[in-house]
């Protein structure tokens, strides 16, 4: 499936999915619904082996770029989707996730209004894995190399992944300016876990932000994530996973 647009999208939503063809059905609505229309949405489809490919299909939306592949991991198939963006902004979403439906807007019109912002975020809303809401976590406020610099001081030391801490900057909520990718990178594929964070302290480190008000994103906690049935032990180590990466970026 491939987009016929008349001109280049303004945004860019890149989706990996792997074995989530029942969440994935849920949340494309949530995407392809948005206020905001004017986006090209790439989905990476990571060699599931459910019916995520059937799911996708029945989505005819010519905003939808698909593209099939052998299992290779979330950080590699978010990497192919950043480097097929053709949008001036980027953002992602996870298959398993919601979106409210003015989120793209809100976060569109902030970047397009304040030209010297690298990046925009926002505040999140925890849903269970029926899509209930159980709890606001509200972002920060400070500038970008506050808050990096508050994770380097203290996201370690509080040894409790699951804290709402780690959510000062929800990287699933962060939209970006294309011209920024060439100067924070990819994500690290080399990685077993905590890609995101990576990237998103690389981003914090060097870019500037600006919050947006109110929930830009739904985010799931269930069973069937990523850290709750990797067999790789990445669950027991995380704590360790996390602070090599901070121990990258201190000075």
């Amino acid at each position: 499936m491939k987009p016929s647009h008349d001109q280049t999208p303004q945004l860019s939503v890149v989706l990996p999915t792997y074995n989530r063809a029942g969440y994935l059905a849920v949340c494309m609505p949530t995407i392809l619904n948005q206020t905001f229309r004017n986006f090209e949405l790439i989905i990476i489809n990571d060699g599931s082996t459910d019916n995520t490919a059937e799911v996708i299909a029945g989505f005819q939306d010519k905003r939808i770029v698909y593209t099939e592949q052998e299992n290779r991991g979330e950080y590699t198939a978010t990497n192919i989707g950043l480097k097929a963006a053709k949008a001036e902004y980027i953002t992602w979403v996870h298959s398993d996730d919601m979106l409210p439906l003015d989120s793209f807007k809100r976060r569109v019109l902030t970047l397009s209004s304040t030209p010297t912002t690298d990046f925009v975020h926002g505040d999140i809303c925890k849903i269970d894995k029926n899509g209930n809401d159980i709890g606001i976590i509200k972002a920060t406020s400070l500038p970008a190399r506050g808050a990096f610099n508050d994770y380097l001081q203290h996201y370690v030391q509080k040894e409790k992944l699951e804290d709402d801490s780690r959510f000062l900057v929800h990287h699933l909520t962060i939209m970006f300016r294309k011209q920024f990718l060439q100067k924070v990178g990819y994500f690290d594929e080399s990685l077993p876990y905590a890609g995101d964070f990576d990237w998103m302290l690389r981003a914090l480190k060097i870019g500037s932000m600006t919050k947006i008000p109110k929930v830009l994103y739904n985010y799931r906690f269930h069973s069937e994530s990523r850290r709750e049935t990797d067999p790789s032990g990445v669950k027991s180590t995380a704590v360790q996973i996390i602070e090599e990466i901070i121990n990258r970026y201190r000075d």
